[in-house]
C-alpha cells in the first residue's frame, strides 16, 4: 500500500529519521531465479535464494494462491462492507471460505512446487493477509479484476474440471465480482467502484446478468469459450449469485461453509 503520513510519523518518532518517502515492508520475502547464466553466477542460494531449471511452477504458486487468495475475497468482503484486508481475514466467514478455496481447490490444482512446501505457504499467505500493520485495503485488491482472474483464478476452474473436482469456491469469487459491478453493498449502500480496464463491458454484463446469470459467462477475456459451456461451472456460479442476490453474502458464506447449500 502507498506511504502515509503515519508511516513517516512513525519512522521519525521511533527512530529519529525524516524520510519523506519510508516504504513499509513486511519481513517475508521469497526469491526463485532461473539457474540460466553463461558466465557463471554468485552463490545466491548461500543467502537463501531458492535456484531452479524452471520458475513457472513458483510462479503459478503465487499467482494461485496469494494473489488468487486476494481476489477471491476482494469483491465478497466489498460487498459486505469491509473496508480492510486483515479486518476481512479476522472475520471467521471469511477466513473459512479462503481455507475452503485453498484446500479443495487451488491447492490441488497446484503443478508439483519442488522445495516448497505448499502448506507452510499457505499458512504464511494467511499470516501475512491478518497482518494489520500493512493495512491493505479492499478497494485495492478490488482493481482490474478483468485483467486479474484470468491469471489468477481461472487456470484452477480449469484444472479442476480437468480434474472433476469442485469449482464452487472459485465460482463463489466470480459471482461476487459480478455483484460488485452493479454497484451497491449487500445494505444497498453506494459502493465506488475500483478502475478496471474493462470497465464499461463488465458492468454491462454484469447488467444483462440480472436477467439471465449465464449472460455475465459470456465475458470472453476472462472466460474465454470453455467455461461458459462447462455444465459444471455455469451450475456454480448461477446457484452462487442467485444466493447473493437473494441473502447476501455472509448468508451465502454461512451456508456454503457449513454445507448447507
Amino acid at each position: 500500500p502507498a506511504t502515509t503520513a503515519e508511516d513517516r510519523e512513525t519512522l521519525a518518532g521511533e527512530y529519529g529519521v525524516a524520510d519523506r518517502w519510508p516504504v513499509v515492508a513486511e519481513t517475508f520475502t521469497q526469491w526463485v531465479i532461473e539457474d540460466d547464466f553463461p558466465l557463471g553466477r554468485p552463490p545466491w542460494e548461500d543467502v537463501g535464494v531458492l535456484m531452479t531449471d524452471d520458475v513457472e511452477p513458483y510462479e503459478q504458486l503465487k499467482l494461485r494462491v496469494l494473489n488468487a487468495g486476494h481476489s477471491c475475497l476482494a469483491y465478497l468482503a466489498a460487498l459486505a462492507g469491509h473496508t480492510y484486508v486483515h479486518e476481512v481475514v479476522a472475520d471467521d466467514l471469511f477466513r473459512t471460505y479462503l481455507r475452503c478455496f485453498y484446500e479443495e481447490e487451488a491447492v490441488p490444482a497446484l503443478p508439483a512446487v519442488p522445495g516448497v512446501d505448499v502448506e507452510e505457504y499457505k499458512r504464511q499467505v494467511v499470516q501475512r493477509f491478518s497482518n494489520p500493520k500493512i493495512r491493505d485495503t479492499v478497494s485495492r485488491l478490488c482493481l482490474d479484476g478483468s485483467a486479474k482472474f484470468p491469471k489468477f483464478l481461472v487456470p484452477t476452474v480449469e484444472a479442476q474440471l480437468d480434474r472433476g473436482s469442485s469449482v464452487k469456491w472459485s465460482a463463489l469469487a466470480l459471482a461476487g465480482w459480478c455483484q460488485y459491478l452493479l454497484g451497491s453493498d449487500d445494505d444497498g449502500k453506494p459502493i465506488t467502484v475500483s478502475a478496471d480496464p474493462n470497465a464499461a463491458a463488465a458492468a454491462n454484463l454484469a447488467e444483462q446478468s440480472l436477467q439471465d446469470p449465464r449472460a455475465f459467462l459470456g465475458f470472453n477475456e476472462v472466460f474465454g469459450t470453455r467455461l461458459p459451456a462447462e455444465p459444471e461451472f455455469v451450475s456454480a456460479f448461477t446457484a452462487a449469485i442467485t444466493s447473493i442476490r437473494e441473502r447476501g453474502v455472509r448468508a451465502t458464506l454461512s451456508r456454503m461453509t457449513t454445507g448447507d447449500a
